[in-house]
């Protein structure tokens, strides 16, 4: 717990700056200060000192919980503990829709509709209730495949007479757009992304599509590629899942599909319509050993579009 970002404690506004402006940003940081340097740093006195110390202590020593603590603790966060999806035969399966405090990935092949499905979570998300939730949403477009027209067509669309055209704008305006084109520029965004969060009471974070950046830079040929992307998602999944539990709000994820035919020493080709032709039918993600729900988009015969719940 030595990483606990010192934002997150209850300590004066005043103290967090200053620990800010000297780059010490997690309990670690500062508790690697000896006493009076800490004094020193703040200008307090020994007291106020020792009870910062105290406050920063606590969050570095994990304190088991009771079951019924934890029981009790989930009874409190099941009221409006889900985001509808407005669609009721998915909604059932989803025993109320995506889960607040969790991370959902929604995969399939190109064209399906997975953008579509990022665009109808934002408008659900920032429209006024009952409709939505009237919340924030972070949208983290790396595709260049984010449309605000086609958003304000949908919520028209969807909500027929329940929305006024010049009421759209307002909602728009709850939707923040981070357009990345490189590993470097989506890191650089999560740094930022919990006090976006703070500040701007976001309820959904949608990701669209978190893996094409990996495969754009990595590529797909060679283990040591797959070790180095793998290492980068399993760092940002942690920080979302983290972020997704400590303020309860839904991560919404948009991948690609990869068949599972992986020869000695090499890595599955990139959306393989060979093995699609073939019938292979089944499929992981860059995400696979991260805990969450599965969301797999695929078309029928008929092209419809169907979705697996795994």
């Amino acid at each position: 717990m030595g990483s606990y970002k010192i934002r997150r404690l209850q300590l004066p506004q005043n103290v967090i700056e200053i620990l800010k402006k000297k780059n010490l940003n997690s309990c670690k940081d500062v508790l690697s200060l000896t006493k009076l340097e800490l004094q020193t740093l703040l200008g307090l006195s020994r007291s106020k000192v020792d009870s910062i110390l105290h406050e920063i202590s606590k969050k570095c020593i994990s304190s088991p919980k009771t079951a019924y603590d934890v029981i009790k603790n989930q009874e409190q966060t099941s009221v409006n503990a889900f985001l509808p999806l407005s669609l009721h035969s998915l909604d059932l399966l989803l025993q109320g829709g995506l889960l607040f405090g969790s991370i959902t990935e929604f995969t399939g092949p190109p064209g399906v509709g997975k953008t579509q499905f990022c665009f109808m979570l934002s408008i659900l998300t920032s429209l006024p209730m009952p409709l939505g939730l009237a919340a924030q949403v972070i949208y983290i477009d790396t595709e260049s495949a984010f449309c605000a027209e086609r958003l304000k067509i949908m919520a028209q669309k969807r909500f027929p007479g329940a929305i006024k055209e010049e009421e759209v704008a307002h909602y728009l305006q709850r939707i923040l757009v981070h357009k990345v084109n490189s590993i470097t520029a989506l890191k650089e965004v999560m740094l930022h992304l919990e006090k976006e969060i703070i500040k701007s009471k976001v309820k959904l974070i949608i990701i669209d599509s978190v893996a094409s950046l990996m495969r754009k830079e990595y590529g797909t040929d060679g283990i040591d590629s797959l070790m180095e992307r793998n290492k980068i998602l399993m760092e940002l999944a942690a920080m979302l899942k983290d972020l997704a539990q400590t303020y309860n709000l839904v991560v919404f994820l948009s991948n690609q599909i990869a068949s599972h035919l992986v020869e000695p020493n090499s890595v599955p080709p990139y959306d393989s319509s060979d093995d699609e032709e073939e019938g292979v039918t089944g499929m992981h993600t860059d995400l696979d050993d991260v805990p969450h729900l599965l969301l797999p988009f695929q078309r029928s015969p008929d092209c419809k579009a169907r979705i697996q719940i795994t």
